[in-house]
């Protein structure tokens, strides 16, 4: 994973973001309804990606991706509807409702505690994967132990789950998103180090791992 991957995946992933907000905020997707047949167009990368070629010229200038990036712009968007956001026809008429994913289920009610602690666990094993692609690189120890080590180190380990967000941003400009899962990494991550994510702050992270290992 390159430095230029990465500000490539930030960058489109701020735009459908934002792009979904817009959506939301206006209860329109471009020129049409943000209705159920928009949403079912979105939830595939493949549909979505159809969706936006065809109304590209409509996506206003801060949103809309160069032609060639289309298809990883639409990965986010799909992937933000499983990631960030739920949707669901509103109670109110037709329209769509898009909330903000949380610690509850769509109905209000809170998601058991084997349903968070299995995504915990989830998180954990997408950062253990990371781990041991370091380690490989680096020619360390990747054994349970190394990872718990590491782990267990606070910075260490806010860096570990930095860096694996940014390995699953990236995939999910090329391939289904792991789900709530990420959100759940999202939320790992300091506020200060979300409100200020950058590529330079992901690389840091990186060199501070790879130190880690070296000396471990």
């Amino acid at each position: 994973m390159t430095q230029t991957e990465i500000q490539t995946a930030l960058d489109l992933h701020k735009k459908a973001f934002e792009f979904l907000l817009a959506s939301r905020a206006s209860g329109r997707a471009v020129s049409g309804p943000l209705d159920e047949t928009t949403i079912e167009a979105w939830s595939d990368g493949e549909s979505c990606a159809e969706w936006v070629g065809r109304h590209y010229a409509e996506l206003p200038l801060a949103y809309r991706p160069e032609r060639d990036e289309v298809p990883a712009f639409a990965q986010f968007l799909t992937s933000l509807l499983t990631t960030s956001f739920m949707a669901f026809k509103s109670v109110y008429g037709d329209g769509i409702q898009i909330c903000a994913m949380s610690t509850r289920r769509a109905d209000g009610t809170r998601r058991s505690k084997r349903a968070r602690q299995k995504e915990a666990q989830a998180m954990e094993t997408l950062c253990f994967h990371q781990f041991r692609a370091l380690a490989a690189e680096c020619g360390a120890d990747d054994s349970d132990e190394a990872f718990q080590c590491l782990w267990q180190n606070e910075a260490r380990g806010a860096d570990l789950a930095l860096w694996t967000y940014a390995a699953q941003l990236v995939q999910r400009s090329q391939f289904a998103s792991q789900g709530p899962v990420v959100y759940r990494l999202w939320l790992q991550l300091p506020k200060e180090t979300r409100r200020e994510l950058s590529t330079e702050l992901i690389w840091q992270a990186r060199e501070r791992l790879m130190q880690f290992l070296k000396n471990n």
